[in-house]
């Protein structure tokens, strides 16, 4: 990959890290709150969509730049790049539930399921930092 690739994603994980910032204010927040506060489902809906987007724009990007991949959906593109960089598999399956939250949240609005997207937040505040230190990890071995 080029300088500008790694400037690419290396502007992606900054803006990650500053939505989830903004989310990890809302961590204490409980599932009754958050299915009471139409306020906080959007704030957090939101910045997760954000989140899980720019996810898988770097995915795309290291996929198409570094190995020449196209994956045919969101899934499959931490799946590639997990078998790729040699990512452990349980940890891409578990985190690859996001591609499908980010779906979710995009297509369904009136059928989400808002115990899900609780889910998917707390378990982004945790996952989503392994995962790009994982990433930002396996790029510097790769140069």
């Amino acid at each position: 990959m080029s300088p500008s690739d790694y400037e690419t994603i290396n502007r992606k994980v900054e803006r990650i890290y500053e939505d989830l910032a903004r989310l990890e204010k809302e961590k204490n927040l409980s599932l009754e709150e958050y299915l009471t506060d139409y306020d906080k489902q959007l704030i957090i809906e939101r910045l997760l969509e954000k989140i899980v987007g720019r996810i898988l724009d770097i995915n795309y990007h290291i996929l198409s730049k570094e190995f020449k991949i196209l994956p045919d959906d969101y899934g499959k593109s931490f799946e590639k790049l997990g078998r790729n960089m040699n990512i452990d598999v349980s940890f891409i399956d578990e985190i690859k539930k996001s591609a499908g939250t980010r779906n979710a949240l995009v297509h369904e609005y009136d059928d989400l399921d808002l115990t899900r997207v609780y889910s998917a937040f707390q378990k982004s505040l945790t996952q989503v930092p392994k995962y790009l230190d994982l990433i930002l990890k396996k790029l510097d071995e790769r140069k």
